[in-house]
C-alpha cells in the first residue's frame, strides 16, 4: 500500500506528502496568477475576466483531483460555484498548514452580491433606465468584486506556495490583446457616458 493512501499514517506526514506533491506538480491546484497581472486583467476587461478565472481554477481543479466536473459552466455559473471553490481553498491551505485569516464564505458571498448587483445595474444603464446613477453603481459593483476576489486570488496563490504568483506574471500575447480590447471598451464607456451627461445622442 503506497504512503499517500495509508490510513495510519499521522496526519502531519500526509500534510508535507501533499506539500511536497504541491510542489513537485507542473499544474497547480488551482489557478496562481500574480497581483498586478490579476489586477489589471480584471479591471482593464471590466470584470469579464472574472469568468476565465473561475474557470482556470475549476479546470485546475479538475486536473489534479480527477473530479467529475464541467470547468466551463462552473465559469460561466460562478455565482454558483463561488462558495464551494473557496471552501476548497481553504481546506487546501488547513491541509498544507498554511496559516491565512481570508474568510472564504464572507468573500463568496460579498463577491456573488456585487456580481448580480453588476449584473443587474449594466442591463439597466444598457436601456438607460436610471443613468448616470445605474453607470456609477455598476462600477462601484466592478470594484468591489476585484476588492474581494483579490483577496481569494492572494489565498489561492498561498495554497498553491506562490504567494506572489511569479509562475503566472508576465503578459501573454493573448494578454495583451484584451487589454488593447479592455482599453477601446473603456474608451468607448467613457465617451458615452460623456456625451450622455451632455444630452447629446
Amino acid at each position: 500500500m503506497s504512503d499517500a493512501f495509508n490510513p495510519y499514517i499521522p496526519p502531519s506526514v500526509e500534510s508535507q506528502n501533499e506539500v511536497i506533491a504541491l510542489q513537485n506538480s507542473k499544474a497547480p491546484r488551482y489557478y496562481v496568477v500574480s497581483p498586478t497581472k490579476f489586477l489589471v486583467l480584471m479591471i482593464v476587461t471590466v470584470g469579464f475576466y472574472v469568468m476565465y478565472w473561475f474557470y482556470k481554477n475549476w479546470q485546475n481543479y479538475k486536473l489534479q483531483t480527477n473530479e467529475a466536473m464541467w470547468p466551463i459552466a462552473r465559469g460561466f455559473f460562478s455565482i454558483f460555484f463561488a462558495h464551494s471553490l473557496f471552501d476548497k481553498v481553504d481546506k487546501t491551505l488547513m491541509t498544507n498548514n498554511i496559516a491565512r485569516n481570508w474568510q472564504p464564505q464572507f468573500l463568496a458571498t460579498m463577491y456573488v452580491v456585487f456580481q448580480i448587483v453588476a449584473n443587474v445595474t449594466d442591463r439597466l444603464a444598457g436601456k438607460e433606465i436610471g443613468s448616470p446613477v445605474t453607470d456609477g453603481v455598476s462600477f462601484v459593483a466592478l470594484a468591489a468584486m476585484t476588492y474581494f476576489l483579490y483577496q481569494a486570488q492572494m489565498a489561492i496563490n498561498a495554497a498553491c506556495l506562490d504567494q506572489n504568483g511569479s509562475s503566472n506574471s508576465r503578459f501573454t500575447a493573448a494578454n495583451y490583446f484584451w487589454i488593447v480590447l479592455g482599453v477601446i471598451l473603456w474608451v468607448l464607456m467613457i465617451v458615452g457616458y460623456y456625451m450622455t451627461g451632455m444630452g447629446i445622442e
